[in-house]
């Protein structure tokens, strides 16, 4: 009967999370991140307009963001920050890369003359080498004001973080989905549990 278990377990968990820990991975040379205090600037949902523009899969519509700003000797840096809603409690942050492990960092947080370091498991972070409107325009959509429309408006030194893995797909009706994904993992799970016993 444990045998029985241990193979349910193998085939059905064991590849959800190699297969979670492959595709989402964060990427980008991050380096420049590492002792740049950043500070909040506002919090929001991604609106059904912001997504339709940008079709960011990962951060869905009515999904909550924050954003972060700092500098460094290259200009300045806007960290847009999905599924982390403890970090917009905070007055500035650090992003911490740990060099053994690229995909894994901290955030160490501030407020009130206290620091803590706060841990998103799983989360993902992509800094890239070029300029991106998008965390722009989420700083404009928090702050209240209109779209730029000009296309000058750009992060040149952007950072999106992801604290978790909530993907839905952009077509039909996505909450439906992530329900029945969420079912099926629960019925594999008990289905487990009654085996095993």
């Amino acid at each position: 009967m444990h045998q029985g278990c241990a193979l349910v377990f193998m085939f059905c968990f064991i590849p959800w999370t190699f297969v979670a820990s492959l595709r989402f991975r964060s990427t980008g040379n991050c380096t420049f991140i590492k002792d740049v205090a950043m500070n909040f600037v506002c919090k929001g949902s991604v609106s059904k307009d912001m997504f339709a523009l940008y079709k960011d899969r990962r951060a869905p519509q009515n999904s909550h963001f924050s954003i972060w700003e700092g500098s460094d000797d290259e200009g300045q840096i806007v960290l847009a920050s999905f599924h982390a809603s403890p970090l917009a409690d905070h007055a500035t942050l650090k992003i911490v890369p740990n060099p053994s492990y690229p995909d894994r960092h901290s955030f160490i947080v501030e407020s009130q003359n206290q620091s803590l370091e706060l841990q998103f498991v799983p989360s993902t972070i992509h800094c890239f080498d070029f300029s991106l409107r998008y965390p722009m325009e989420l700083r404009r959509e928090c702050l209240g004001q209109s779209r730029e429309t000009s296309g000058d408006e750009v992060a040149k030194q952007p950072i999106l973080h992801y604290g978790s893995f909530d993907i839905q797909k952009i077509t039909g009706d996505t909450s439906s989905r992530t329900i029945e994904l969420k079912r099926v993992l629960i019925m594999l799970a008990t289905f487990t549990i009654i085996l095993c016993h």
